[in-house]
């Protein structure tokens, strides 16, 4: 593997030594040669120098770059990655010409899947959160619909956690983002946030101290023509407990937007899977809303 990643111009490893471990072994069984190795190696050490790596920090015009919004989340940049998003999307199926939707006839829609709600997950695992914040699948839609964002109003305990074991988590980057997502989970009454990680519960049981905690109970759910069911309890979808609620949700809904996929739990730098398949029960999911509404 070794070799032939080398061969294909593959000059460097990312994540890791194992592969480049074995270009010894690869060399002795004559599978690359002397030459390619020496060839990958140069045009590695070139980009180094000119990228000024080897040089004194002072000397790296990289480093005399302003850390502030002439350079990191300027408006040209958002613009290009707004860009560069738009331009990625795939549309795979449009059936009966159901897109784009139609804002004024949708007097209910139904938007399930646990990852809508959640923010930290839309950057994917080499990103820091904007100064602007994460807008969340959800609010992105009620902004299309002309609706207000919601605003957090949960109550606030700190070094508190309403404990549930095995109890599976939602990307969150505060606890703020937690209670939001709290409010749009119609069977969310309380939470806890802890670490980018949020809880939605519906009870406060299990209440009990622990450092580093934040928990708290929501305080109001928004009016709004967008009604939101996870469906799974998380994005590993094992089990169907959720489906009912969902579908539930769905059944009498103008249109239906599910919302699946991954997180850095399935996959991540040197966590790869062996298969393409969205996780658990997603797929099934989907069956069971194409079912409790065909019209959508």
């Amino acid at each position: 593997a070794a070799a032939v990643g080398l061969k294909a111009g593959t000059d460097q490893e990312g994540g890791g030594t194992r592969a480049i471990a074995q270009l010894d072994a690869a060399l002795q069984e004559k599978n690359v040669t002397a030459d390619q190795i020496q060839t990958a190696f140069k045009r590695l050490f070139r980009v180094r120098i000119l990228l000024g790596m080897l040089d004194p920090p002072t000397m790296v015009a990289w480093n005399q770059l302003a850390n502030d919004s002439s350079n990191v989340e300027s408006p040209a940049h958002i613009a290009l990655a707004r860009r560069a998003g738009q331009e990625a999307m795939t549309l795979y199926k449009n059936a009966n010409d159901a897109l784009p939707l139609s804002v004024s006839s949708i007097k209910k829609l139904a938007l399930v899947g646990p990852s809508a709600i959640q923010t930290n997950l839309l950057l994917g695992n080499y990103a820091v959160p904007p100064d602007a914040g994460i807008v969340s699948i959800m609010q992105g839609i009620a902004n299309a619909f002309g609706l207000p964002p919601v605003k957090p109003n949960c109550t606030m305990e700190q070094n508190i956690d309403y404990f549930v074991a095995g109890e599976g988590g939602t990307s969150s980057p505060n606890a703020s983002d937690c209670c939001v997502q709290c409010m749009n989970s119609p069977t969310c009454q309380y939470f806890t946030w802890y670490m980018n990680a949020c809880y939605l519960k519906t009870s406060d049981a299990g209440r009990q101290q622990s450092e580093g905690r934040i928990s708290g109970k929501c305080l109001s759910k928004p009016n709004s023509s967008i009604v939101f069911s996870s469906g799974c309890k998380d994005i590993e979808c094992a089990d169907t407990s959720g489906f009912d609620e969902a579908t539930n949700t769905a059944k009498d809904a103008d249109a239906i937007i599910v919302v699946l996929g991954l997180d850095q739990r399935q996959e991540s730098e040197g966590h790869d899977r062996s298969v393409v398949e969205l996780p658990g029960n997603q797929a099934s999911l989907v069956a069971a809303l194409r079912k409790a509404n065909s019209r959508a």
